[in-house]
């Protein structure tokens, strides 16, 4: 008796890393993707991001994130590219995106604050974490609360 292929054996296969990132490159050439105001590219750049950061690839990670908070700028979205830089031991990168999102959320008015799913007190402590973690040390300038 002979069975057949079944579903299991399709999820079984391995996509290269490689090739998904060259799949979303090729990706932001077509149009509507190259609309770098519109959500798709944001959500490209996302995932390029996302694996340029599971390659080790820092510098063109960052750039990625970049491109797509500059497409929908978002504290929320960049505590979440701070955390896939953080979770593959890019910890410079991850305190930097994280900057961004303090940055976003100071542009940001009363009412979209209020709306916002994180906050200042959020990123202060995420990067507290990565620093203490990895004991990256703040950054000149930088006002540390001792008393905590």
């Amino acid at each position: 008796i002979t069975q057949s292929r079944g579903l299991g054996d399709f999820y079984k296969r391995q996509v290269p890393t490689e090739s998904l990132l060259s799949m979303f490159q090729r990706m932001l050439q077509t149009p509507p993707n190259d609309d770098r105001k519109s959500m798709l590219y944001s959500q490209i750049q996302y995932f390029i991001g996302y694996i340029q950061a599971y390659l080790g690839q820092p510098g063109p990670a960052v750039d990625a994130f970049e491109a797509s908070l500059d497409s929908r700028p978002d504290a929320s979205s960049a505590m979440a590219m701070a955390a896939v830089l953080a979770a593959n031991h890019l910890e410079a990168e991850a305190l930097h995106i994280s900057d961004v999102g303090l940055q976003l959320l100071q542009t940001r008015s009363a009412s979209e604050l209020r709306r916002s799913k994180v906050t200042e007190a959020d990123i202060r402590q995420f990067q507290e974490t990565v620093r203490s973690e990895k004991r990256v040390p703040p950054p000149a300038g930088d006002i540390v609360d001792r008393a905590e």
